[in-house]
């Protein structure tokens, strides 16, 4: 499961700690999800951290500044 912590997607191994993660779309349009060495431990994620889907995590990340 991805969750959103601070602007940013991450993926959490166990209860207190979450590693940041990249996502890239495929051309086959799969997804690639790889961790970074960001690292944030803490003892009350339940509190601050939200879950979000795979394909609006992509749209976070990669977010367009171009406006119509």
């Amino acid at each position: 499961m991805l969750y959103l912590y601070n602007g940013k997607v991450y993926v959490r191994p166990v209860t207190n700690k979450i590693v940041e993660v990249d996502i890239k779309k495929e051309l086959n349009g799969n997804y690639d999800v790889q961790p970074t060495k960001n690292v944030i431990v803490r003892d009350d994620l339940d509190k601050v951290l939200t879950s979000i889907a795979l394909e609006k995590a992509y749209e976070v990340l990669h977010k367009s500044t171009k406006r119509d």
